[in-house]
Formats: C-alpha cells, sequence, structure tokens
C-alpha cells in the first residue's frame, strides 16, 4: 500500500493487462470495505500515463467532500 492521499486506500498496479473489476475487489477487501480510505486502484502499462478507478460512489463522496471545504 502507498500513504500518499488521506483517506484513500490505494491498489498500485503496473500491469499490461489489468482485470479491472477483481483489481477493484481485491481494494476493496484490503481496505476493510473503505474503512482504512476510500478504495482506489492506480495502474499504468508500459509507457502510459497513471490511471485511477474508483467506484463512482467512492468518488462522488471524495468529490463532494472537497468542495464543500472550499466553500467555508
Amino acid at each position: 500500500m502507498i500513504k500518499a492521499l488521506p483517506g484513500v486506500y490505494i491498489e498500485c498496479k503496473r500491469v499490461e493487462r489489468l482485470n479491472v473489476p477483481d483489481a477493484i475487489k481485491q481494494a476493496v477487501r484490503d481496505s476493510v470495505d473503505g474503512e482504512k480510505g476510500k478504495p482506489g486502484v492506480f495502474h499504468r502499462r508500459n509507457n502510459e500515463p497513471w490511471l485511477v478507478t474508483m467506484r463512482l460512489d467512492d468518488w462522488i463522496d471524495i468529490y463532494r467532500e472537497y468542495f464543500s471545504g472550499m466553500e467555508g
């Protein structure tokens, strides 16, 4: 696990062929279903940029929390 973002549990993968559903399931399981942070899979292929895959509900929660902090 990489500790880089508060509230996000990072599962890091660097492979040419990623089974995204399995990687998300692993991140959810390893994050203890979000208790260690919102699960996200950070992944990339060789010579490609990094991508992040998250469950939509988790991404929306992070987005709302970020912008609610900007209003005050």
